[in-house]
């Protein structure tokens, strides 16, 4: 897990990097709705240059989730 990842998700979400972890997800973070969670992966395929298949979305509710199919692109999430 990564810095950038973290700051990335972070920004969207309104809260400190520190506060972000790899267990961070829509279901612990408050602020991690469904509008957010659209402005999250755009700005990950931005910060990263990677594209999301339709259906894989839905699926990106953590930020392991995330870091795994970033990893599946081959971006590098550091």
């Amino acid at each position: 897990m990564t810095n950038k990842l973290f700051t990335v998700i972070a920004e969207i979400l309104e809260v400190p990097s520190t506060a972000i972890t790899a267990q961070t997800s829509a279901a612990t973070e408050k602020h991690w709705d469904s509008l957010r969670h659209m402005q999250i992966i755009f700005a990950v395929e931005d910060a990263f240059g990677v594209h999301f298949r339709d259906e894989e979305i839905p699926l990106l509710t953590s930020v392991q989730a995330i870091s795994n199919a970033l990893a599946s692109y081959g971006a590098n999430p550091v």
